[in-house]
């Protein structure tokens, strides 16, 4: 813990950095001015030139914050899609399933709106992986998963909840 703590100064000492340069530039104007010596040509350009690589340093540390904040974000949409999802079919998982069933029921307790779900379990699915393998099975899966997102409406919910089993919130 403490070596995380120096750590975190050093970071910080690193990023206040530049306006440390700021502030020395700025005390020496500011001390020549009150002394009532004049700024030469050489300190007005050391300043500016101080000032625009300060400013430099900003535009990109924005510009490279605003890259990570889109990568951030779509890393989450990623975790949020695979956590909710079924890897093979790419239909909803067991949890989005109970979150939409959980909605609609919300909705007809509210507004009286109707719902219905339907629950497929494919019959010997079990010799199909069996006689044909386990990958002619994810085809099987696929194209079923497939069938069934066809068949309905996009606002409806087709899940598999897992192995052979799906269901849909209508």
């Amino acid at each position: 813990p403490r070596h995380a703590r120096r750590l975190t100064t050093m970071d910080r000492a690193h990023l206040l950095l530049p306006y440390a340069l700021v502030a020395v530039t700025g005390s020496v104007v500011a001390a020549q001015s009150a002394l009532g010596d004049g700024i030469d040509a050489v300190e007005i350009v050391l300043t500016w030139v101080v000032l625009v690589l300060v400013l430099a340093r900003q535009v990109v540390t924005l510009l490279e914050n605003a890259a990570l904040l889109d990568r951030l974000s779509a890393s989450q949409a990623e975790l949020s899609h695979q956590a909710h999802h079924d890897p093979l079919t790419g239909l909803a998982n067991r949890a989005l399933f109970s979150t939409r069933l959980e909605e609609a029921i919300e909705r007809h307790r509210r507004l009286g709106e109707g719902f219905a779900v339907l629950v497929i379990d494919l019959d010997d699915f079990k010799a199909v992986n069996d006689a044909f393998g386990h990958a002619a099975g994810d085809h099987l899966l696929y194209a079923v998963a497939q069938r069934l997102r066809g068949a309905v409406r996009s606002i409806d919910t087709v899940a598999r909840l897992g192995g052979d089993e799906f269901a849909i919130v209508l």
